[in-house]
């Protein structure tokens, strides 16, 4: 029962930690406004009500204009010795900041209302990216 119950905490303190995580992203609020072509836009008299559509879309789980923050665990994985502490981890002058890479390119697709569509491929693929897409939970950075 307690090996269990150690378990299920475990489970329950990364799901935590995830929610968290989540809950504290910045709000995806892209919509066309003036001169921007890239994004889309919620007035589209072209779409059908209910229809979805995706030509060249590259996809983000996080605005691609903003650096990614360099974290101390980061450096300690990333350095060989992972018995050595990392307390004030700083950037030298002569790193440059990253910044996150799109998890799907190219995305074209088209889906009508009423029409079934299914989601399917292996583990990893990006189903879900796609998804949180539609649903204004990922970044559209172009298409």
């Amino acid at each position: 029962f307690y090996p269990m119950a150690l378990a299920t905490y475990a489970q329950a303190a990364v799901s935590a930690r995830r929610v968290e995580s989540f809950l504290g992203l910045k709000e995806v609020k892209r919509t066309r406004e003036s001169g921007d072509e890239q994004a889309y836009s919620r007035n589209d008299t072209t779409l059908k009500k209910g229809e979805l559509v995706a030509k060249s879309a590259t996809i983000y789980w996080s605005d691609p204009n903003t650096p990614i923050d360099v974290v101390a665990t980061d450096i300690i994985n990333e350095s060989e010795n992972k018995t050595s502490a990392v307390h004030n981890a700083e950037l030298s002058s002569s790193d440059q900041p990253r910044y996150p890479e799109p998890i799907l390119r190219d995305v074209s697709m088209k889906i009508s209302p009423g029409e079934l569509c299914a989601i399917i491929g292996r583990v990893g693929v990006g189903k879900s990216t796609l998804s949180a897409a539609f649903l204004n939970e990922a970044v559209i950075g172009s298409g």
